[in-house]
């Protein structure tokens, strides 16, 4: 955002004070766009995925794929190639009618990790909870993202039921990217105006 500051106008000692505060009015939200590119330094140097992994049902319907992404450990960037056939999702076995999730980890070293629900074997009540049940994400790791699923018609063991077995329901999430949280900043910058 460009905002122009017409020094000009002031022809006596009250215009001149409203110019004076007109620009520190600018001084103060640079600043504070200041502390925001602070945190975005700090926000880049952590653990993020920079672009989406887009997890989907694998070409081995029981795992889940990724597209070619990129992601950053410890200020570290790495790419992860595609996976087509997919990544396997565990073993735990889901009640009928509830819902189980698991989520998919990357280390430095370039491995997917499925980590499973705690309680998926006995259910939730609803995704969100399952997903909520997921461990947090181990050290020099980050988050790709979560499936979760139900399965109306009998348990949904993972690894081995398919994914788009028929009664089941599943929805893959891909953790956010960090794209999405530099976009919302914006640049301010001040001209002085010296025209009438």
């Amino acid at each position: 955002m460009t905002r122009r500051i017409n020094i000009n106008v002031a022809s006596n000692a009250d215009e001149l004070i409203a110019v004076l505060n007109a620009l520190q009015n600018q001084i103060d939200n640079l600043i504070a766009q200041n502390t925001i590119d602070v945190a975005n330094s700090a926000i880049l140097a952590g653990d993020q995925i920079l672009s989406p992994p887009t997890l989907a049902i694998g070409s081995t319907p029981t795992a889940v794929s990724n597209v070619a992404f990129t992601y950053q450990i410890n200020g570290q960037t790495y790419n992860k190639a595609a996976v087509a056939a997919g990544t396997a999702p565990g073993n735990d076995v889901v009640p009928q009618s509830l819902y189980g999730a698991v989520a998919f980890d990357i280390g430095i070293n370039g491995t997917v990790d499925a980590i499973e629900a705690a309680d998926n074997a006995t259910g939730y009540a609803s995704a969100a909870l399952a997903i909520a049940d997921i461990a947090a994400v181990a050290a020099d790791h980050v988050r790709m993202g979560t499936v979760s699923v139900i399965k109306s018609d009998g348990t949904f063991t993972f690894g081995t039921t398919q994914l788009d077995d028929a009664n089941t329901t599943e929805v893959y999430t891909d953790a956010g990217s960090i794209n999405t949280v530099l976009a919302a900043n914006t640049a301010v910058s001040i001209e002085l105006d010296q025209s009438r």
